[in-house]
């Protein structure tokens, strides 16, 4: 029995890799796989025994996933951050977005390990300008609602509206990323990523 229940202990006990990205989508061609990696990388992480934390695996009934988000900003050690354009999209993945950015300025020993998932380039002007449109139509949505009192916000405008609908951040987006070491999910090289994982 005690061999037993050492073989079944995480390489990692109580100091689990959180995930942070956007799950597939047939809404736009290119995000039909988007999260295919990390379905790949979590089986990696069942046969290494390494511990994580999931949306779908972990938020119960009941719970709320804005307390989820502030958890892998705040709460983690490690985080795999799989970046895509559904994810700059997302009300819930920027918000964990800006968690984490703004926990590693308190804690910069956090490990923040990125993947780059789709065809989109954070250089190009033209793509960072369509993210703000995107962003600034969701402020004008907000700003509607608000001045006719149409109904009550939700929790994901709520945070868009206290963090300026992310546009700061969207502007930010190449330089945070060039600071960083990034694989790309098509080619990644998944026994080096495994290994900077244990090693964190």
């Amino acid at each position: 029995m005690e061999g037993q229940k050492t073989e079944n202990v995480c390489v990692n006990e109580g100091r689990p890799v959180y995930f942070s990205y956007a799950r597939n989508s047939a809404k736009k061609p290119g995000w039909e796989h988007i999260s295919d990696c990390v379905d790949e990388l979590l089986k990696i992480f069942e046969q290494e025994k390494i511990e994580y934390r999931l949306d779908k695996k972990d938020i119960g009934t009941g719970d709320k996933i804005s307390d989820f988000e502030k958890e892998i900003g705040w709460k983690s050690e490690a985080v795999v951050l799989v970046f895509s354009d559904k994810y700059f999209r997302s009300p819930h993945c920027m918000y964990e977005f800006v968690q984490i950015k703004k926990s590693l300025e308190h804690y910069p020993q956090k490990r923040l390990l990125c993947i780059k998932s789709g065809d989109f380039n954070l250089s190009d002007s033209n793509y960072v300008m369509d993210l703000e449109r995107f962003w600034n139509t969701k402020k004008q949505e907000y700003e509607e609602i608000e001045f006719h009192r149409l109904r009550k916000h939700s929790g994901t405008e709520q945070a868009a509206f206290e963090n300026g609908f992310y546009l700061e951040d969207v502007r930010q987006l190449y330089s945070f990323f060039s600071a960083i070491n990034y694989q790309y999910a098509n080619s990644i090289d998944w026994q080096t990523f495994i290994n900077d994982i244990r090693n964190y």
